[in-house]
């Protein structure tokens, strides 16, 4: 019964790292990272047009003068087997 969760939680995390999307804090964390170095503003998941949020100001000022000095990127696995590659085999 967990085996087709197991198979769609590969697929999810395969999918994450494939376009560097990171998930919670242990991927990016929380008063040491801003959005644009996970490349949020790519999914539309920042408005420089609009909002009050904390942090805004630095990460306007780092989108408007392009100084994002490290990124999350995807990865691309060259295993033959990609359903091993985030879950090995026991």
């Amino acid at each position: 019964c967990d085996e087709p969760i197991k198979q769609l939680d590969n697929i999810y995390n395969q999918n994450r790292y494939l376009w560097g999307i990171p998930e919670g804090n242990p991927e990016m964390q929380r008063n040491k990272a801003i959005p644009l170095e996970a490349s949020l503003q790519y999914f539309n998941a920042i408005n420089f047009r609009k909002g009050c949020y904390v942090g805004q100001e630095l990460v306007t000022r780092v989108h408007f003068r392009g100084e994002v000095r490290k990124y999350i990127v995807g990865v691309y696995p060259t295993k033959d087997k990609v359903t091993d590659w985030i879950h090995p085999a026991n």
